[in-house]
């Protein structure tokens, strides 16, 4: 029988059956044990997002999980969905539009560090480097203002050689997973950081709750009953049942694609958990919706951390050196900016992650931070999606221009 798993001759545990057991004990045993009073300064150090991540990817290290398994991906696929419209059904949107301006200026601030960042890079290594290095650089750029897509538009345009896409891909991956959690580490100091930005206490978003208070209190002190469970999931799996037809009907947009079919997948099942949000007449059990969607978030993360594989970092160190360059400095502009418009961290990391993450990414971090930023969060990892098409081209320009003063 084929069980879709690759390169499991040396892992402990090679089935689907075996490895969802044991997903499951991290997830829900390190989520237990964050709440455990002798292990919070533990959790306070590292947040329980990155132990998601880093156990399965120790085990992964051990031999315990395989690394290539296509079970993580249908879970991904599973439980990425299904956890944003939880956790968009469950949130707040009454006010999404006070913080529309500030949220825009976040995302602006984000590309531009990207660009200065790309900029400086590009004058410290380009003149040392080989001639094809302004052509990574450029893909490097696209990755970081719109994602893998972009980058490969812009392979493509610059015409760059298709075997300079695999080592981009990679440090662009590892990095930027660093950076995300970095990213995230931060939340747990959203008050001191904001303090130290001089942001009005008022600007700060607040996780409130909803529409129908009364009765949304009354359920919660109640808990739900198991048909009451039962529907919520059912819920939640019509809607993504839904999206998935829906997205094979529409087209995708852009040659190379930039709205593919995934993409609209999550899209529609956003849209559509602002419809639940906001309807009168769908009632969402905050507190179990949103549970509900963090532990689908859990497992896809903990997915995530078995196919990591730190060590190939040295096979494309020169770029990983300008990937770890370039973020520093995106990050003292974003630092620099948020402090002089006083904006609050979590705009801060959210439109940062919007450009190094892009469209999966942006929603775990909104959600981390202030679960009713999801929506915005999906939005700006949207815009970064269009507009990092043009961008990278023009630094492209500059690029090519430092390789041919050095040569």
């Amino acid at each position: 029988m084929d069980t879709g798993i690759t390169g499991t001759e040396i892992a402990f545990i090679t089935t689907p059956f075996q490895i969802i057991p044991l997903l499951l004990l991290i997830v829900c045993g390190l989520s237990w044990l964050s709440e455990q009073p002798i292990f919070r300064p533990l959790f306070r150090t590292l947040p329980l997002v990155i132990w998601l991540v880093l156990v399965p990817a120790a085990l992964t290290g051990f031999n315990v999980f395989p690394r290539q398994l296509s079970i993580y991906e249908q879970l991904a696929h599973l439980c990425l969905p299904l956890s944003l419209f939880y956790l968009i059904a469950s949130c707040r949107l009454r006010g999404l539009s006070d913080i529309g301006r500030k949220a825009g200026l976040a995302l602006i601030i984000g590309v531009l560090g990207i660009v200065i960042g790309g900029l400086v890079v590009g004058l410290v290594f380009i003149p040392d480097g080989d001639e094809s290095l302004w052509q990574g650089f450029a893909i490097i750029a696209a990755g970081w203002i719109g994602g893998t897509a972009n980058g490969v538009a812009v392979q493509q345009g610059l015409q760059a050689p298709a075997d300079t896409i695999a080592p981009l891909l990679l440090m662009q991956t590892l990095v930027g997973f660093l950076w995300l959690l970095l990213i995230l580490s931060l939340g747990n100091y959203q008050n001191k950081i904001n303090h130290w930005l001089g942001v009005n206490e008022s600007e700060i978003p607040k996780n409130k709750t909803s529409k129908n208070d009364d009765n949304q209190n009354e359920t919660s002190s109640n808990g739900l009953s198991l048909s009451q469970f039962s529907g919520l999931v059912a819920l939640g799996i019509s809607v993504l049942i839904l999206a998935v037809g829906i997205s094979s009907i529409l087209p995708e947009l852009g040659n190379p694609i930039i709205i593919s079919n995934a993409t609209w997948i999550i899209l529609l099942i956003a849209a559509f958990g602002v419809i639940a949000s906001a309807s009168k007449r769908i009632v969402i059990a905050e507190n179990e919706a949103s549970n509900l969607g963090y532990l689908l978030l859990y497992i896809m993360l903990a997915s995530l951390g078995t196919q990591l594989d730190f060590s190939v970092l040295s096979s494309v160190w020169v770029f990983v050196k300008s990937g770890l360059l370039w973020l520093l400095v995106h990050a003292i502009v974003v630092i620099i900016l948020g402090r002089l418009f006083k904006l609050p961290i979590a705009y801060l990391a959210i439109g940062s992650i919007a450009n190094v993450g892009g469209i999966v990414t942006s929603p775990l971090v909104a959600s981390y931070y202030n679960r009713n930023l999801v929506p915005i969060a999906l939005l700006m990892a949207v815009v970064t999606q269009i507009i990092g098409v043009y961008i990278p081209f023009a630094l492209a320009a500059v690029f090519s221009q430092l390789a041919n003063i050095a040569g």
